[in-house]
């Protein structure tokens, strides 16, 4: 079997998902995209010695069974897309990715394994299977993506926490829980809030510097915070979601 690795192309995505140092004894045929690994300053060479096969974006699309994208395949890569082709990455099938399923995975027949971080499963035409893989195993890309999204919005805004910072995170989850990881290095003045606990945070939520947010919102939900609530805030609070 053929597998290709593609660079997501969606917005704000650096992260690269396979280390040449991580591929050992793989029983598959890998093709990867040139320049794969920029964003870490790895060479293709690298990818080559490890037994790799070097292709443009299109090639790998044309080649492979089975293709891996970190982040959801985006419009511009729609016409690469083959019937029957194995898609694998966190697709968000209910979230983010509902456009990408009605438009691509259910004409085309794809199959998709949606790496969900708690409850990994496989979508093909209206159905849900279980993958095989752990519930829960890949828990910690997104505790990682709290922790480091904290640190990333802290730098880009030039804000050191102090214990005089107050700060609340919102959530209980993966994402809040390295959220908290991260921000806790620089001050322990945090109050935690839980879905449960919202009424809560909605008593004290002018009294923050720093609000995180962990707790996804549907689209049918109502914001944790209306216009009007948000005007009642702070002067300077400073929001990471």
């Amino acid at each position: 079997m053929k597998i290709g690795l593609v660079k997501a192309n969606f917005p704000g995505e650096r992260r690269v998902p396979l280390l040449p140092k991580d591929i050992k004894d793989f029983k598959n045929e890998i093709l990867v995209e040139e320049g794969f690994g920029k964003f870490l300053d790895i060479d293709d060479q690298e990818y080559i010695d490890k037994g790799c096969h070097i292709l443009s974006r299109a090639e790998v699309f044309a080649e492979s069974e089975v293709i891996f994208s970190l982040k959801l395949i985006q419009p511009t890569d729609y016409s690469h897309l083959r019937e029957g082709q194995m898609i694998i990455g966190w697709t968000h099938p209910f979230g983010s990715g509902q456009s990408f399923m009605k438009e691509q995975a259910l004409p085309k027949k794809l199959i998709v394994v949606d790496l969900d971080s708690n409850s990994p499963c496989i979508y093909y035409e209206n159905e849900i299977f279980e993958s095989g893989i752990p519930k829960g195993l890949l828990y910690k890309n997104s505790f990682y993506a709290g922790y480091a999204g904290v640190l990333d919005a802290l730098l880009q805004y030039g804000l050191i926490p102090t214990e005089e910072t107050k700060i609340a995170i919102l959530g209980s989850g993966n994402v809040a829980q390295g959220a908290f990881s991260s921000i806790s290095k620089y001050s322990s003045n945090i109050r935690m809030y839980y879905r449960k606990t919202m009424s809560i945070f909605k008593e004290n939520y002018t009294k923050y510097d720093i609000i995180i947010n962990g707790i996804e919102i549907g689209k049918d939900d109502d914001p944790i915070l209306s216009f009007l609530e948000q005007k009642s805030l702070k002067k300077g609070t400073f929001i990471i979601d």
